[in-house]
């Protein structure tokens, strides 16, 4: 009466053995309420039941050598999906010297819900039945693959990166696209400086657009706070953002980025400086240049910054 072997693949739930569920019951006897189809594909050999029982009918092979099989219902079985805690309950028929195999939830909504393209493998039945074995036909639906695509997408859990410090205290990128000039790294000038110990006399402010996110210095260091997050990242600690070199036509720029989900923008250092520490103007003006005229160029003092218009520029 007790398919023992799916009971043990299972896990040995909690049963009756005397009187097992619909998946685990051997037994000919109908179960109440049970009621049963012709298999598609296999009328004459098989019939199913509403309850996801598969049965094996009086009938002859056809073989060469005639074979009278008797009625009994067919052992199911499970397959668990790789890596996740979803199985499936199937049945491998004997049909003429192959082994065809019958997904229970399919053939079930088939049969007693709602005819569909068999063959269609895109369109996929879910059973929501808890356990999966307990089979209640109000509990199965047809998906297309998309939708099922789409849905795991959304509730599938989002790992979030914590990012920390680099612990890095100088920007050897930056120093080299500057020629390797010669500094004391242990007390690098600011633009190359990547503690966040703050340097004498600096001030920081709000950068702006980014307010809460980052901070800019009155020396030109450019900080990302701690405590928020995008994309996957959450940023616990803060950092000293890396400034970078742009070189266009005969001129240089010292340039930053903020994270790429937050703005693809490049930054120019000067002028968020100058913005900032020095006069307002509308940032959005691409009229508006503020000038470096500072030797070199990453030595940074604000008074070597100064506002033009694009036009007096080129005269």
């Amino acid at each position: 009466m007790l398919n023992k072997a799916l009971w043990k693949k299972l896990g040995k739930p909690e049963i009756d053995q005397n009187n097992p569920p619909a998946c685990m019951n051997l037994s000919l006897k109908d179960l109440p309420g049970e009621e049963w189809k012709p298999l598609p594909g296999f009328e004459k050999q098989f019939s199913i039941s509403n309850k996801g029982r598969i049965k094996r009918l009086n009938t002859w092979t056809d073989n060469k050598i005639k074979t009278f099989l008797n009625e009994h219902i067919t052992s199911l079985n499970m397959n668990r999906l790789k890596n996740t805690d979803t199985y499936y309950i199937y049945a491998l028929l004997n049909h003429n010297g192959k082994r065809p195999r019958i997904t229970i939830a399919r053939m079930l909504y088939y049969c007693f819900v709602e005819t569909f393209d068999l063959n269609n493998k895109s369109l996929a039945v879910v059973n929501k039945n808890k356990p999966l074995w307990d089979m209640d036909l109000s509990k199965l639906f047809l998906y297309h693959q998309r939708q099922l695509i789409k849905e795991s997408k959304a509730l599938a859990p989002i790992k979030i990166r914590t990012i920390l410090n680099s612990k890095k205290n100088f920007n050897d990128l930056l120093w080299e696209r500057f020629g390797k000039p010669y500094i004391d790294k242990n007390s690098p000038p600011a633009i190359l400086d990547l503690s966040l110990k703050n340097l004498p006399g600096e001030e920081w402010k709000p950068l702006p657009g980014f307010e809460g996110k980052y901070v800019i210095s009155n020396k030109g260091r450019v900080k990302r706070l701690s405590g928020w997050g995008v994309g996957t990242h959450f940023y616990g600690e803060e950092q000293i953002v890396s400034i970078n070199i742009m070189k266009e036509n005969e001129y240089s720029y010292l340039v930053f980025r903020e994270h790429k989900k937050e703005s693809r923008n490049v930054n120019i250092l000067p002028r968020l400086l100058y913005y900032c520490f020095v006069q307002e103007f509308d940032l959005n003006n691409k009229a508006l240049v503020v000038v470096n005229e500072n030797e070199p160029i990453w030595d940074m003092q604000l008074s070597k910054l100064s506002l033009h218009s694009a036009g007096s520029l080129r005269k």
